[in-house]
């Protein structure tokens, strides 16, 4: 199973599917999701992993990478600075984190934005 990681967001992965060669199927590791028809329509109902997302997290221990605690580090350093502040302008937090950063955390739920003020959903 070929795995190639996405240049521009660290947690996304293109991962080869092991029946149909040349044919891609894109994996958050941080959600988790993956695109294939296993996750879409079993593993998602029950918050279950397919075998395209376990891959990519053998693959991220393999490397000697941090694994996925780099990336809920990071996003705990979100939550935090947001908590201590209550409310946060989004520039702010966009300037001091990352876009991308920023709107995971809106997608999961985990931030509110309200006229470009950003808080705690938790």
């Amino acid at each position: 199973m070929r795995i190639i990681p996405d240049k521009k967001e660290p947690d996304r992965f293109k991962v080869e599917s092991s029946s149909k060669k040349g044919n891609f199927y894109h994996v958050n590791v941080v959600q988790p999701f993956c695109d294939c028809p296993n996750f879409m329509f079993r593993e998602i109902k029950v918050h279950g992993e397919c075998k395209h997302i376990k891959a990519v997290k053998e693959y991220i221990e393999k490397h000697k990478k941090k694994g996925l605690e780099k990336y809920a580090d990071r996003y705990e350093q979100i939550i935090s600075f947001v908590k201590d502040k209550k409310e946060v302008d989004s520039v702010e937090l966009i300037e001091k984190f990352s876009e991308q950063e920023v709107n995971e955390l809106i997608k999961k739920g985990e931030l509110l934005e309200q006229r470009n003020v950003i808080r705690l959903l938790r």
